[in-house]
């Protein structure tokens, strides 16, 4: 039996479509035409190119890989369970207000640290080893390196932004671009959508002749 693993953002976890909607997301669609295989979600929100990086090196048994792409803005924090947008700790860092809820309420939930801790790492994070200037080289290198050991493998990118366009391993669909416009796509993405991105997939998993 085949092994699709996908990994990124939080596209890249599954989620089930509500009675309510009246149709399948792109998720349970995926999983329905490809039953003879083993899907295996493993999306985390916001993920960074660094999380991403270090868990498809220790992938080897996948026969193929689809990745979620994630914005370079999105960076992983040591201490937090899950990634975060270097906006959203400029914020809870120097707002206590905004620090009381959203994105570090999350974090205190999944960590069951306290919010002192929480925001002592971001505080940490931001003042030390953050450097707006560089992030976006940092990015590029590992972005290239990702390419690189993918090379040999079969892979399909999903893209989020024009970089993602230009990677030379596997297939890259650029449309997901236009598709993906909020964080949880699951529940804002429309019927369409949906439909769509299961269609891309689908045909591009396809490509490497599957059926």
């Amino acid at each position: 039996m085949k092994k699709i693993t996908i990994y990124g953002t939080s596209a890249a976890k599954f989620r089930s479509s509500e009675k309510s909607w009246g149709f399948y997301t792109y998720c349970e669609q995926l999983k329905n035409y490809f039953s003879d295989c083993i899907i295996n979600w493993r999306g985390v929100n916001q993920c960074s190119l660094e999380r991403l990086y270090l868990d498809i090196k220790k992938d080897k048994n996948s026969d193929l890989i689809i990745i979620f792409h994630g914005r370079p803005s999105y960076i992983y924090c040591p201490g937090l369970v899950k990634d975060i947008s270097i906006d959203s700790i400029k914020t809870m860092v120097s707002n206590k207000e905004n620090a009381k809820k959203g994105a570090v309420n999350a974090h205190t939930r999944q960590t069951g640290k306290d919010m002192k801790f929480i925001l002592s790492m971001c505080y940490y994070y931001k003042t030390v080893f953050y450097d707006g200037t560089l992030r976006p080289e940092i990015y590029s290198a590992l972005l290239s390196r990702l390419d690189k050991i993918l090379m040999s493998r079969n892979v399909i990118h999903c893209s989020c932004i024009s970089a993602h366009d230009y990677l030379r391993s596997g297939i890259t669909i650029k449309e997901t671009k236009k598709i993906f416009k909020q964080n949880h796509p699951v529940y804002y993405l429309s019927q369409e959508n949906h439909t769509k991105l299961a269609q891309l997939l689908i045909g591009n998993i396809n490509e490497y002749n599957w059926n």
